[in-house]
């Protein structure tokens, strides 16, 4: 019929896809649809089936339709005037009715996103909370653990009592104590030790870098030690992670020791084998013996992990077979190096982080300088508090006592000021406070060898008389860490750029190499 026919006619002059006009129509073979034919090829790239049934549909299915061209076929609403602008009159009403269902959306959609950001908000609050009260939970437990020694241990003998060490062990200290005072006494200073004159002239000979900047960590030395009896050997520590043992005559790393975090110190452990202690801020200290005749080859010895946060100090003890180990966890603990346990803990009031600590000379005291200033003084033998000396209002990261037993510097982290200390009567006299001249940070203190002179690095190392705290002269370097060599003839320092330097009289490399024999 007729109406049939325009219905035919009508179905492929539109495109089924858009209902627009058709150019190039092609009809799906599958479907009868028809299609414009640029519109259903991109459809078909894209998903392959029939936009209209769903049907799988290739570029094969599709058969194009030749009409004519000649006369577009219009709308019969839009062949006049006043039917366009009714057109355009539905367009216009159309439009604002979507905008207004946008702007509706919209306004939802921001309410959404409000509620979301507040209760993200409100999320990482009770996160952070919970994270905070975890890690007070853990500092407690930490805390309890250092207090609280496990009954099973205690059976086997892993650890002792927090009263204090045996009587037996307790009496070997006071001998030898009573035996090393008594040697002090009687010491004499050798005839080719290095004098006052002598060491103000020190210029640097010779200097190797060897904590550079790495990936993940920073250049700097935050460590030196010297060997007591052969000054050709010194161990560095530094940001970077790494301990080294370091040759000066033969100008090479002889051993490296690794841990997870920066060194906090480091120090040689006297004897006749040669061995080492690395102290880091990963909450571990690890003794190394190490052997010469094995090309420098390391055997760990012993491996101290008692304390929860970063090991700041350690001191051997005069016995030579017992050493201090300090944290900032508030708590010290005394090893014994040969059998490999804990003979006895101790802590501060509060737990007040140690950020510094050693064993007096004659093996008797333990002093400790903590987060808060305060100096602490123990007796080792039965851990009972002997005195609590304030003087300093920063941290107190750097502690040294004389060689000759009755003095004491001390030092402040950030801290301008030196104090002195006489610890020769019962009660200790109130410390002699050397100001720096720079009014800057203190990066470092030492004794010299035998007691008699002290130095103090800021922008220079200024080296004083023990005895009154007297300046005496200048060397032109700065530090962030001194140690004075064997019989003062040399002073090491530690620098903040990773590298070490060798300060001493200007002599030629066969001269300076002479005077490590």
């Amino acid at each position: 019929t007729q109406s049939t026919w325009d219905t035919f006619v009508m179905s492929i002059s539109h495109c089924a896809l858009t209902g627009t006009l058709l150019e190039h129509p092609v009809v799906s073979k599958k479907t009868g649809h028809v299609f414009e034919k640029h519109l259903i090829e991109k459809h078909i790239q894209l998903t392959g089936q029939c936009p209209m049934s769903g049907q799988d549909l290739s570029m094969e299915d599709l058969l194009e339709v030749n009409i004519s061209s000649s006369v577009k076929p219009r709308v019969q609403a839009s062949t006049s005037v006043p039917s366009v602008l009714n057109l355009l009159q539905s367009e216009w009403d159309t439009l604002m009715l979507e905008i207004h269902m946008l702007k509706d959306n919209l306004q939802k959609t921001r309410q959404e996103l409000s509620q979301a950001l507040y209760q993200h908000e409100a999320a990482c609050r009770v996160i952070c909370r919970l994270i905070k009260e975890r890690d007070e939970a853990r500092e407690g437990l930490a805390k309890l653990k250092g207090i609280l020694v496990p009954k099973n241990e205690m059976e086997e003998g892993k650890l002792a009592e927090k009263k204090g060490l045996s009587p037996e062990l307790s009496e070997q200290f006071n001998q030898l104590s009573e035996s090393l005072c008594e040697a002090r006494k009687a010491k004499k200073i050798p005839e080719d030790a290095a004098n006052e004159k002598t060491i103000l002239g020190y210029k640097e000979t010779f200097s190797v870098l060897l904590h550079p900047k790495g990936v993940k960590a920073k250049a700097g030395v935050t460590c030196v030690d010297t060997h007591k009896t052969n000054s050709e050997l010194l161990l560095t520590g530094g940001k970077d992670c790494v301990a080294n043992l370091y040759d000066l005559t033969k100008q090479q790393v002889l051993a490296s020791f690794t841990h997870e975090k920066q060194i906090r110190m480091v120090s040689f452990v006297p004897g006749a084998n040669l061995s080492a202690i690395i102290c880091s801020s990963d909450a571990s200290a690890k003794v190394w013996n190490i052997k010469p005749d094995q090309n420098y080859a390391q055997e760990l010895k012993y491996s101290v992990a008692n304390h929860t946060k970063a090991i700041t100090a350690c001191s051997v003890h005069p016995h030579k077979d017992y050493c201090l180990f300090a944290s900032k966890d508030g708590t010290w603990s005394f090893h014994n190096l040969i059998k490999g346990n804990i003979l006895q803990t101790a802590t501060t009031v509060d737990f007040d982080p140690i950020y510094s600590a050693q064993i007096h000379p004659d093996g008797i005291m333990v002093a400790a300088g903590t987060k808060s200033g305060k100096l602490f003084i123990w007796d080792i033998r039965n851990q009972e508090v002997v005195h609590i000396l304030e003087g300093h209002k920063f941290p107190l990261n750097k502690l040294l006592f004389s060689e000759k037993g009755y003095q004491m510097l001390s030092s402040g982290k950030g801290d301008p000021v030196v104090q002195l200390w006489d610890i020769r009567k019962l009660t200790i006299a109130p410390p002699l406070s050397i100001k720096a001249e720079s009014k800057k940070a203190i990066s470092a203190i030492t004794f010299d060898t035998y007691g008699n002179y002290f130095g103090v690095a800021e922008d220079v190392i200024n080296i004083y008389k023990s005895k009154n705290g007297q300046k005496i002269g200048t060397i032109p370097e700065n530090a962030t860490d001194l140690k004075f060599g064997l019989k003062n003839k040399f002073i090491i320092s530690g620098m903040s750029d990773g590298s070490i330097k060798l300060l001493q009289q200007s002599v030629t490399n066969k001269m300076r190499f002479t005077i490590f024999k």
